[in-house]
């Protein structure tokens, strides 16, 4: 039952963390072309929203079969690696090929992959917190396994 109420908690925090942290990179100033970085910023606010509707959905499912801190971490990864993915595939090419443009790529990815992220995270904080998981190590412990006790 907590687990149901957690996990609308945890949406709606990521998205009120994932628009803050857009908003706050969008006051960098856009130094290439203006409809890249219209582009960007609306990647990233879309990126927010699904992330935040299917962050609950695998962090949920993976607590209804393992309930530690470590499955939680595990999913976490996973939600956390496609983002990492579309970044190193959208800058590959240029870091290849031309000199990469830290400047352009910091904002890229601040607008972009940044604020799904910290949706995201903040899903898992809010989750860790909320729920008191046991740790890995002591999940099979007296405290947490009625059988033992």
């Amino acid at each position: 039952m907590r687990l149901l109420l957690m996990l609308p908690l945890a949406c709606i925090g990521s998205i009120l963390a994932g628009f803050a942290a857009g908003w706050v990179a969008t006051m960098i100033p856009c130094q290439s072309e203006r409809l890249a970085c219209n582009i960007n910023e609306a990647v990233g606010a879309y990126a927010v929203l699904i992330w935040a509707a299917l962050g609950p959905i695998v962090f949920g499912v993976t607590l209804l079969v393992a309930r530690n801190r470590g499955a939680l971490l595990g999913a976490l990864c996973v939600l956390l690696a496609p983002l990492a993915t579309f970044f190193f595939l959208a800058t590959y090419e240029r870091w290849l090929y031309d000199q990469p443009d830290l400047y352009v790529d910091g904002r890229t990815f601040l607008l972009m992959i940044a604020p799904p992220g910290l949706a995201v995270i903040a899903q898992w904080l809010v989750l860790r917190a909320g729920l008191k998981l046991p740790r890995l190590r002591e999940s099979g412990s007296a405290e947490t396994d009625p059988a033992k006790a």
